[in-house]
């Protein structure tokens, strides 16, 4: 098609030029093919600047972010040595992740270094998002790839990526899983593919038993496969199915949670489960994708009206991934097969499920696979949110640890113990406690009254065997208040299971409210008659 140039200079019509500071149509698409061309040829250099970028700013986050209840039992549990010491905390429910999530955790822990203890979590993000350009640049483009790359971090992913927990190298593992699935399927030589995809999905299974659902996507891609060629592709089936087995390390895990009587915390209800899980791991994808669709409209209106039309990308095979696409939907799927999971092994969080991110990184820029254009304007958008986001890390201090209400620390009463009566804000304090308040700070337990005040006893059940590995205080309620007739309880509005007060009032207790901040409470308990 003649440009409009072109057509005006053939029939003698006089061209005007654009006004000053407004760039023409074909100035426009000459910046887009350049930048696209840039993108291409420097991809590499674009990788390596995002890595850096990204490192640097999870490592100075983590290292000033404190830790919360589950990274505190992270920390604990990669200390505790040898492996059947582990192995019979696991059993007592003294954490509820695998003993191969210890042994990696073990290798980083050096005394209180928040970073170190979170590093393989910051490198499993990193990991998922190189991955995740390998995976569709190999069916797109480069730049498809890139986009692929920066998704991960507007989904909640980026949460996780510097939380000592397991969650972040299920989506490593996974998105590893990917790439060899795919090399196995694409090139000659290929031994190396399904060892690693066997490696990959036996560690995702071994780091937590919800990353058995990472295998699904590949058994349902490989059914489309057959279905495509009438040929089962047995070593990959094998790799895969053999990864199972990793998971009887787990089964002491799971078998302490199904033994615990509690509520579970997630009842499945259609749709109000499925959408309250997916709202969860994309809820912060919300505001840019609405920008991405408001961009990509403004460019499609633009474009629309020009004479080059689309650009479509050069190498596009869509005959040939019908089966990446179906592995890609089947990790889309992954949040609602977490929650039957979830119901027969008597727990479920949101957080278990993560890998279903891996889904939408690789659809979005498989959607936009025809334009490399698009593909660039969505990428535009998504790093004008991951920079700033990026940037906030390294720039942003977040909240202290927790403190104490000023009433408990009074010199009239500096000698009573401080009880919590929630299990995060007792562990968290005494992490960070000063040492010589350290000693006063205690947690009661008593799974009867959990069950009974709240209807779980989930939380006791995970901290009362603490105090073989940890120097926290938690002590069962009726011992420590045949020695104690007096103490301070600390409690917050937002305490998980709230059971304590109510059945020291119960027992006859005089409570007296001693300091309030408002969020926080400080009451003096007396059990003298």
């Amino acid at each position: 098609m003649e440009s409009d140039a072109h057509i005006a200079r053939t029939n003698g019509i006089p061209l005007t030029a654009a006004p000053a500071g407004v760039l023409s149509g074909d100035a426009v698409s000459g910046l887009f093919g350049r930048s696209i061309e840039f993108a291409e040829r420097r991809a590499g250099a674009i990788i390596a600047a995002y890595s850096a970028f990204y490192l640097i700013a999870l490592a100075r986050f983590s290292a000033v972010r404190p830790f919360w209840l589950d990274e505190i039992s992270t920390y604990y549990m990669s200390a505790v040595w040898p492996p059947g010491a582990i192995l019979r905390a696991l059993k007592e429910n003294a954490d509820g992740q695998p003993i191969l999530f210890d042994l990696i955790t073990r290798e980083f822990h050096y005394g209180r270094n928040q970073m170190l203890l979170r590093m393989p979590e910051i490198v499993g993000v990193l990991v998922m998002s190189l991955c995740l350009y390998i995976f569709v640049s190999r069916i797109a483009s480069r730049v498809h790839g890139l986009l692929a790359m920066a998704l991960p971090m507007i989904t909640n992913a980026r949460s996780y990526s510097y939380e000592a927990r397991p969650y972040a190298l299920i989506l490593g593992f996974g998105a590893c899983m990917m790439v060899c699935w795919q090399a196995a399927n694409r090139i000659k030589h290929r031994g190396w593919a399904i060892a690693g995809l066997w490696f990959f999905s036996s560690l995702s299974v071994g780091i937590h038993y919800f990353g058995l659902l990472s295998l699904l996507p590949f058994f349902v891609a490989e059914y489309v496969r057959w279905r495509a060629t009438k040929r089962i592709d047995w070593p990959i089936v094998a790799a895969v199915s053999s990864a199972v087995l990793a998971l009887l390390p787990s089964l002491p895990v799971i078998n302490a949670v199904k033994a615990m009587a509690i509520s579970p915390l997630y009842h499945i209800s259609v749709p109000g489960s499925v959408i309250a899980t997916y709202d969860f791991l994309f809820e912060p994808a919300l505001l840019p994708s609405v920008e991405m669709i408001f961009a990509a409209l403004i460019f499609l209106l633009w474009r629309s009206s020009s004479a080059n039309g689309f650009q479509p990308a050069d190498n596009v095979q869509l005959q040939n991934c019908a089966s990446e696409t179906a592995l890609v939907c089947a990790f889309l799927a992954i949040p609602l097969a977490g929650l039957f999971l979830g119901e027969a092994v008597n727990t479920f969080m949101f957080r278990y499920v993560l890998a279903g991110t891996l889904g939408l990184c690789a659809a979005v820029p498989l959607a936009l696979r025809r334009s490399k254009e698009l593909a660039l304007v969505c990428l535009l958008i998504v790093g004008l949110n991951v920079g700033p986001f990026l940037a906030l890390r390294i720039l942003k201090t977040p909240e202290g640890p927790k403190q104490t209400p000023r009433a408990a620390l009074q010199g009239a009463i500096r000698d009573l113990p401080i009880v919590f009566a929630g299990a995060h804000e007792y562990v968290e304090t005494n992490f960070y406690a000063a040492p010589d308040l350290r000693p006063r700070l205690h947690y009661l337990t008593s799974p009867e009254y959990a069950r009974y005040w709240a209807g779980s006893d989930a939380i006791d059940a995970f901290v009362r065997h603490w105090s073989e590995i940890s120097d926290c205080r938690i002590d069962d309620i009726r011992a420590f208040t045949a020695g104690h007739k007096r103490f301070l309880v600390v409690s917050k509005k937002t305490d998980a299971f709230p059971w304590l007060l109510p059945e020291l009032e119960r027992e006859g207790a005089r409570i007296s409210l001693r300091d309030t901040d408002g969020a926080q409470s400080v009451y003096d308990v007396d059990l003298r008659n």
